[in-house]
């Protein structure tokens, strides 16, 4: 941290232009990087995009320094390969840390191997189980500590990653660095938090908890204790908001935060009811797989600048590394947008993709603007959705592709195909770890009550 006042000057240094030439000077500086992703948090449920209720303040605060991606996608619609993918920038198919045995290969190049690789500090904290060492996320860390939840979860809540956050930003070196935190409230249980429970006085049975869940995943409840759910969900969305603020201020009041490339975002969004599940891992509707993405640079923007056009997690580690002024890792299949953020040049123009392979869910999916295709492979379905006239992703206004082949739909059959087969042609064949080799303590967490229904 000795250094930090040499970069503030140097980045301080930079400004005296228009806010575009401005913020070119300081791409290619080895400002640090600080990366968080919250777990499970779906976009249309953070003050970010227009939500009722003020479930992120925070955030919202941060993002009026920030470029805000509207229409942001994870790559599948379960933590582990999501993560693995953000930090690889490949497709699950390429990188092959999915279903319940995956892990990420030592053969396949991350974003912190890349700084790592360039002398920076690389170090995370997170919470959840199927992030553990085990499943080869921490490759390219100098220091990763995955942090147990108490009895009974699978995952630790933000006030338990308090001591581990603080110790990290003890030991962390002068910049550059990358930090890297992981916040799991969002899976269940969920808690009511003081201050942050939008109906104290609910008096039914759905406390949060798998055992008043359970018998409701695949079928709607009753209006009440569906809302009490979402109460539930959003409660722990502000809790985490309120962690997040207090966890960074030691890198706030330091003045390193201000001077970092700052991106939170989600490994993917949760179910509550919307179609016909809760949770994640089983579908690929919009709120499973869309999340909030922003991206504040070192001394952040003069005005928020909100994003349209749409854009993967695969894009978040070669832009990272293009900002900061290296070359980015072999193997990544996602595109830098830091040209277009420093506005030297269009918006990369191609559909997304999202892979999600669980237990008997083999699920695939491509956007391309309005257009959106959802592959069921082993039930042989193809469906396609036109997000302007059905946002939601209403069954009854969809095209059966079976009955109905229109040419855009299977033109964007074709484009899913080849990205897929792109993905699998460099996937590594060390991709799984034996039951034997997972730590009890890891595997107690994966046993956790909703954890088997979730997944990883």
């Amino acid at each position: 941290m000795r250094r930090a006042a040499v970069l503030l000057a140097a980045l301080a240094g930079c400004g005296g232009d228009p806010a575009a030439a401005d913020l070119q000077r300081r791409a290619g500086l080895p400002a640090p990087i600080v990366l968080v992703v919250i777990d499970s948090l779906r976009a249309d449920h953070t003050s970010l995009h227009g939500y009722a209720r003020d479930t992120t303040p925070y955030l919202a605060e941060l993002a009026q320094g920030a470029f805000l991606f509207e229409r942001a996608y994870t790559t599948a619609s379960g933590s582990r390969p999501a993560v693995a993918s953000l930090l690889s920038s490949r497709l699950p198919e390429g990188h092959g840390c999915e279903g319940r045995e995956g892990r990420l290969a030592d053969s396949v190049v991350t974003l912190p191997e890349v700084l790592a690789d360039a002398g920076w500090d690389t170090r995370a904290v997170v919470a959840n189980a199927n992030l553990a060492p085990v499943f080869g996320l921490a490759q390219g860390f100098v220091g990763y500590q995955w942090v147990p939840g108490p009895p009974g979860t699978s995952c630790a809540g933000a006030e338990n990653l308090k001591p581990a956050v603080h110790d990290t930003l003890a030991r962390m070196r002068a910049p550059p660095f990358l930090l890297f935190l992981q916040y799991a409230d969002l899976r269940e249980p969920w808690f009511p938090h003081a201050g942050h429970d939008w109906d104290p006085h609910y008096a039914g049975t759905f406390d949060g908890t798998a055992a008043s869940l359970d018998p409701w995943r695949e079928r709607r409840p009753s209006p009440p204790n569906r809302q009490r759910a979402i109460d539930l969900y959003d409660g722990e969305i502000a809790f985490v908001d309120e962690e997040l603020r207090g966890q960074l201020r030691p890198l706030a009041d330091s003045g390193l935060l201000d001077a970092c490339w700052l991106v939170i975002t989600s490994s993917h969004g949760e179910g509550l009811w919307d179609h016909r599940l809760l949770g994640h891992a089983a579908e690929v509707f919009e709120p499973q797989i869309r999340v909030p993405l922003l991206l504040r640079p070192p001394g952040g923007l003069p005005a928020p600048r909100r994003v349209s056009e749409v854009i993967s997690l695969l894009d978040v580690a070669p832009t990272l590394i293009e900002l900061v002024g290296l070359p980015a890792g072999p193997g990544f299949q996602g595109r830098s947008w830091a040209p277009f953020l420093l506005g030297r040049g269009p918006a990369p123009e191609r559909p997304v993709f999202v892979d999600q392979q669980l237990d008997d869910v083999s699920l695939a999916a491509a956007i391309d603007g309005r257009r959106k295709l959802i592959a069921d492979v082993r039930a042989d379905r193809l469906v396609y959705y036109d997000l302007v006239t059905n946002p939601d992703e209403r069954e009854e206004l969809a095209q059966d592709l079976q009955l109905d082949p229109v040419p855009p739909a299977l033109a964007l059959r074709d484009v899913l195909q080849q990205a897929l087969a792109s993905a699998r042609a460099a996937r590594p064949a060390d991709d799984r770890v034996a039951p034997e080799a997972v730590p009890s303590d890891v595997r107690v967490q994966l046993q956790a009550p909703g954890e088997a229904v979730g997944g990883p």
